[in-house]
């Protein structure tokens, strides 16, 4: 009776070993998939800055395009850039 017993207790104290080896597995990997959860969520932060600055920029040159595609900027492009004016204007020219 007396081997039976203590064949008990090297079964009990094996099956408690495995148990605190699977405990602390199963943490390491909880703590990994913590990490990797973080890591993920910083990084989908950081794309939506930058799609929110893209969208500003995106506004920015549309609203460039529309102007660049009216009259008044032909106008005033022609009077910056190529010394032209409107009937009536006066136009130097620097030497």
């Amino acid at each position: 009776m007396k081997t039976s017993a203590a064949n008990q207790k090297k079964i009990n104290r094996i099956i408690t070993v495995a148990l605190i080896c699977m405990i602390v597995l199963l943490v390491v990997a909880l703590l990994v998939n913590l990490g990797g959860a973080m890591s993920t969520r910083g990084q989908a932060n950081r794309l939506e800055s930058e799609i929110r600055r893209l969208e500003n920029e995106n506004a920015e040159i549309e609203a460039e395009l529309e102007y660049r595609q009216t009259d008044q900027f032909v106008r005033d492009y022609a009077r910056e850039n190529l010394g032209m004016g409107e009937d009536g204007d006066r136009v130097f020219v620097a030497r």
